[in-house]
């Protein structure tokens, strides 16, 4: 009988992976043999005496304890340390403080630690005393998102976690302040209002940003451009070290941290065999590849559940990993009705039970939501796409090595081009193949589309705009002015040089030749002035520029009453989602959708809460009768006008621009569509004259592009996507401009 495996045209031996670790005794607060990484980060940071600690080891090496540990050891050698901690998502950054947490906890209640320290946790289990101050220990681990602050901005958030965290420190007590790299950014770049909330990063001791291969296109570029000024404009910084640390980073973003920063990079080299000194962390695996079209998966595996449940073993466990929540909800419902085993979910919003799915469930089925931050026991089965390299890596890496597991299988759906590579490359070596030589294919073969030289010089646009300009955008003070104070032409050649090393090099590779500081600079300043200036009016200034400023959310959401789901029933999705996949139909406002909420639930406090904290998020109120509509429904945004006037000006670089109260269209008709508001908030689009999926592929953007057909040669693209578009559009302009 035909099996799984059979479906899966390339197969190979895939190596596992080990870790070297240190002879020395433990640094650690758990734990009695700590990896070599774990001791030479705890030493850098000990130091000091690097910009930057930079911890590229794989999935399981135990990254978070080897900077978490000399944080809450730091006062044993002087103050506690101040910390400010980013993760990519506000689920990571809650999953990262419960961990924290027992981690100081198990430190202040150990006796092995006692001689070390001088405070000791009281037996209310609450309280730090040394036996004259006490502090509390819930303030020594503290979230900053939009999750966890009912009052006030992030930002301030941030901001009085450091100023709680002053006394204790200087107590020898440290604290961790958990946020996301856009609060981050949004600081760093000067955004808030208060002069005061920019200046707090350069007081912290650390900055860590952890897991950095997952953030957006933008995000990775100027993350670390906003930072490298953080930390070498001002000269009264405190900041002592910046830490990276991700388990598959790109290439060319380790060489920016490097490029950007004095950085110790710590151990990463693994071996694909035990040797004398090593941990086993990933385990050897049977691989078997296919190649398929995205977002196909899900249906081609719910015809084939059967081969789905003979490759689960029942001594193990089975992790099975999509693209999209359609995908998994269609594998879960033909797991759950058409065999006997017990399957679980796990969504990027489901919260309630996880820890419960991961315990009980003889197979996961999830999204990109157990990349990071899910730990499983007894896994030895996966089932995962593979179509973005740190995605992929990220997935094979939930399946860690256990000493009482064996069996492990991998099946992995991917391109043609990845399994290709997989043939040849297990043909070269007699059909092993070691962990890194996949990794290596799949960077290959599953670039990044946003990685292309010619945003470089969008985003170098984008640091002059900052350093002059920036208060056009509600009262934002530009850099000039919190760095300018008392001798701008010096302040003004140190900015233009960290521009040069970020951006530099991309401009270099579009133009084929090498730029020094002043042609990064004053091209920067041509490239903002003639093309994203224009001839606006004051409201629609730097459209292009005002986009990667703002840091609005790539995409609207809609607030869910999902009737499908009793657990998890008030939830957001995308907009967009909700328009082309489900069946209901949308309410007015807060106030109906809750009334909506009363028929048919209990609604109580947690949920109330739960409306609350996303109501001022979303442009529209849903109530779903069922999460997956049979066939995908046809939309569009509609401005007529708009689209009439950028049809004729469509291949000019600066046309990018804001759509103001458009309406929305449904094919079949979805009941309240005319509720969605969109009429307070500008949409940033580029018009291009191309069917959707002609100027999807031509741009590169990608299956999962913000953009919709507004005629039958005529698409928008939105947000993100249009900007990438644009500077794509706009590099020979940009090459024309600097031959003038």
């Amino acid at each position: 009988m035909p099996t799984l495996k059979d479906l899966f045209e390339a197969r190979a031996h895939l190596r596992g992976t080990w870790i070297p670790q240190s002879n020395r005794k433990s640094l650690l607060t758990v734990g009695n043999h700590p990896d070599l990484h774990q001791v030479q980060t705890f030493n850098a940071l000990k130091e000091g005496n690097k910009d930057a600690v930079l911890n590229t080891n794989p999935t399981g090496a135990g990254k978070t304890l080897s900077w978490v540990n000399p944080t809450i050891r730091s006062g044993e050698w002087g103050k506690g340390w101040i910390v400010l901690a980013t993760y990519p998502t506000k689920a990571l950054v809650e999953d990262q403080y419960q961990t924290i947490f027992e981690l100081f906890k198990s430190y202040y209640t150990s006796s092995r630690w006692e001689k070390h320290r001088e405070f000791r946790l009281d037996e209310d289990g609450r309280t730090l005393t040394n036996g004259e101050e006490e502090y509390p220990i819930s303030e020594r681990v503290v979230q900053a998102t939009s999750d966890s602050i009912e009052e006030d901005t992030t930002t301030t958030a941030v901001k009085e976690a450091y100023e709680k965290a002053l006394d204790p420190s200087r107590e020898g007590l440290s604290t961790i302040v958990l946020t996301t790299p856009d609060t981050l950014t949004l600081i760093a770049a000067g955004l808030p209002f208060d002069s005061d909330e920019t200046s707090v990063l350069m007081k912290f001791d650390k900055i860590v940003v952890d897991e950095f291969h997952l953030a957006n296109p933008r995000g990775k570029r100027l993350l670390p451009f906003h930072l490298d000024v953080t930390f070498n404009m001002p000269s009264y910084a405190q900041l002592e070290n910046l830490i990276f640390l991700s388990a598959t980073p790109l290439p060319e973003y380790v060489e920016r941290v490097e490029k950007a920063f004095e950085t110790f990079k710590v151990t990463d080299k693994t071996s694909a065999k035990s040797k004398e000194g090593t941990r086993q962390i990933l385990p050897e695996a049977e691989l078997f590849v296919t190649a398929r079209e995205m977002f196909t998966n899900g249906e081609w595996l719910a015809k084939n559940i059967e081969k789905v449940a003979d490759f689960y073993e029942s001594s193990g466990q089975m992790l099975i990993v999509l693209d999209s929540v359609r995908e998994v909800d269609r594998v879960y419902s033909a797991l759950e009705g058409e065999t006997r085993l017990n399957p679980g979910r796990i969504y990027g919003w489901k919260k309630v039970g996880r820890s419960k799915t991961i315990e009980e469930a003889d197979v996961v089925v999830g999204n990109t939501a157990v990349e990071v931050g899910v730990d499983f026991n007894k896994l030895n089965r996966v089932i995962s796409t593979a179509y973005d390299p740190t995605s992929a890596l990220q997935r094979l890496g939930r399946m860690r090595h256990r000493e009482e597991i064996d069996g492990y299988k991998i099946a992995l759906i991917t391109t043609p081009q990845v399994q290709s590579s997989i043939v040849k490359q297990r043909q070269n070596k007699n059909k092993e193949l070691k962990r890194k030589e996949l990794e290596k294919i799949l960077i290959k073969e599953l670039r990044d589309v946003a990685d292309m030289p010619y945003y470089e010089l969008l985003c170098a646009a984008y640091a002059h705009y900052l350093w002059y300009d920036s208060e056009e955008y509600a009262g934002d003070k530009p850099l000039r002015e919190m760095y300018a104070s008392r001798n701008a032409e010096t302040a003004e050649k140190r900015y233009s040089k960290i521009v040069h090393k970020h951006f530099a090099e991309g401009a270099s590779r579009v133009f084929g030749e090498d730029w020094e500081v002043s042609d990064i600079w004053d091209n920067a300043e041509k490239i903002r002035k003639q093309y994203y200036q224009g001839n606006h009016d004051d409201r629609k200034a730097y459209p292009v520029l005002k986009e990667m400023h703002t840091f609005r959310s790539t995409s609207l959401s809609c607030l869910i009453l999902d009737l499908q789901d009793g657990e998890e029933p008030i939830k957001n999705y995308q907009l967009h989602h909700v328009l082309k996949y489900c069946e209901g139909y949308f309410v007015k406002n807060k106030r109906e959708f809750e009334e909506e909420c009363e028929q048919r639930l209990n609604l109580d406090k947690h949920l109330r809460k739960e409306i609350d904290k996303n109501s001022n998020h979303v442009c529209a109120f849903f109530v779903a009768k069922t999460k997956e509509y049979n066939d995908s429904r046809y939309y569009k945004l509609k401005d007529f006008a708009w689209s009439t006037s950028m049809g004729s000006q469509w291949k000019t670089p600066g046309t990018i621009s804001e759509m103001w109260n458009p309406s929305i269209e449904t094919n079949p008709a979805m009941e309240g569509t005319e509720h969605i508001k969109l009429d307070d908030r500008e949409i940033l689009a580029r018009y291009v004259e191309q069917p959707l999926s002609d100027a999807i592929s031509e741009y590169n953007l990608g299956p999962y592009a913000n953009a919709t057909q507004v005629g039958k040669n005529s698409t928008i693209l939105l947000w993100q996507d249009g900007i990438l578009a644009e500077a794509q559009i706009a590099q020979e302009y940009f090459k024309e401009l600097r031959e003038e």
